[in-house]
């Protein structure tokens, strides 16, 4: 369009300026194209990799779903931010009823069962892990029922985030 627009006007002495002008709009239209097909590489590699996250997420949510122990995931406050089928199973309570809840609200009896210390120290970040064997718990649905209880605690980028409970 460019030569179209001023190729009547030419002379001799323009024919140089000419040139430098059609050069200069020739690497830019493709230099962006260059840049546009860059871009659209790396929009399909993000889109693979995100792809490829929500996979393993689900995969990793599948295996949670299928342990048979319980697995209860508390953020820093000690609010449950994931609770696994076990545990509802187990409580015949769903994770819809206990999600964003302390921990301790929900299970009261665990704060005269002595479950306050350790649980305190790991989300403080004071202790790495607890052990609790044959713990007596009296469940507010299913009686007196006694377990092995394990905290180990999440760090994220060195910092106490929360707490992983096994039972």
């Amino acid at each position: 369009a460019y030569l179209l627009t001023i190729w009547p006007t030419l002379v001799a002495v323009e024919l140089a300026n000419f040139a430098i002008r059609t050069a200069v709009l020739l690497g830019t239209a493709i230099g962006a194209g260059i840049l546009a097909e860059t871009e659209e590489q790396e929009r399909l590699r993000i889109a693979r990799l995100s792809q490829d996250v929500g996979a393993r997420e689900q995969f990793i949510r599948s295996v949670v779903e299928s342990l048979r122990e319980g697995v209860v995931v508390l953020d820093r406050e000690g609010r449950v931010s994931a609770w696994n089928r076990a545990v509802e199973e187990r409580y015949a309570i769903s994770r819809q009823d206990v999600l964003g809840r302390h921990l301790l609200e929900l299970f009261s009896n665990f704060k005269r069962e002595g479950l306050v210390e350790p649980l305190e120290k790991l989300l403080r970040g004071e202790a790495p892990e607890f052990t609790l064997e044959a713990f007596e718990h009296e469940s507010l649905r299913r009686g007196r029922v006694v377990l092995n209880m394990k905290g180990s605690l999440l760090r994220e980028h060195g910092i106490p985030s929360g707490a992983v409970l096994l039972i």
